[in-house]
């Protein structure tokens, strides 16, 4: 995983970070994404003033317009779309919370990056993002389930510290070194 930008800026202070979400990943039925907005609704309706950022690109045409308005009905939603590696950098480590709706993902990619920047991820209890966040009071099957979840979390500023991962630590076992190495030792083996 590339983690370039995450180590320098993702240990901000917890108190300098935006009370808000982040959604990494494309405009996508499949990433249900539009969950994730309703997610952020049902939060909101429980008196926590968050917001929530998508980045990423438009993948289907359709579905991309469907979520632009839904972002353009809520002041709390916007779609900031494909950004830069710095600009995305940045929008991750400026915020407190991520919020991931891809069931069954492989690995989740886009929530390692979401941990590497420092925030609390919440993500969907199947596939490998669950492996990343550690925690199952992080993880959820439902919508309700995960408004429950946030709710707890928000409504207790010390759970969310507890459960920050170490942006070191991702690095440690996400990141390109330990990638290279482990490939380098599979090649001396294959070699040897």
């Amino acid at each position: 995983m590339d983690t370039r930008g995450f180590a320098e800026r993702g240990d901000r202070p917890w108190s300098e970070r935006e009370p808000g979400f982040v959604t990494i990943g494309r405009l996508a039925r499949y990433k249900n994404v539009l969950d994730n907005v309703e997610i952020i609704d049902r939060v909101r309706e429980r008196g926590h003033d968050v917001h929530l950022h998508l980045v990423g690109p438009g993948y289907d045409d359709e579905y991309a317009r469907e979520v632009k308005r839904a972002a353009s009905e809520r002041d709390y939603v916007s779609v900031e779309g494909e950004c830069s590696r710095e600009e995305l950098v940045e929008i991750v480590c400026r915020h407190r919370y991520g919020l991931h709706g891809k069931r069954h993902e492989h690995f989740g990619m886009a929530v390692a990056e979401l941990v590497a920047g420092g925030t609390v991820p919440f993500v969907p209890d199947n596939g490998g993002q669950r492996e990343i966040v550690g925690s199952d009071r992080l993880t959820y099957d439902t919508v309700p389930e995960a408004v429950e979840r946030i709710d707890r979390v928000l409504s207790n500023p010390d759970t969310a510290n507890d459960l920050r991962r170490d942006a070191a630590e991702i690095e440690r076992e996400y990141g390109r070194d330990r990638f290279q190495r482990e490939i380098r030792a599979v090649v001396a083996d294959a070699l040897a």
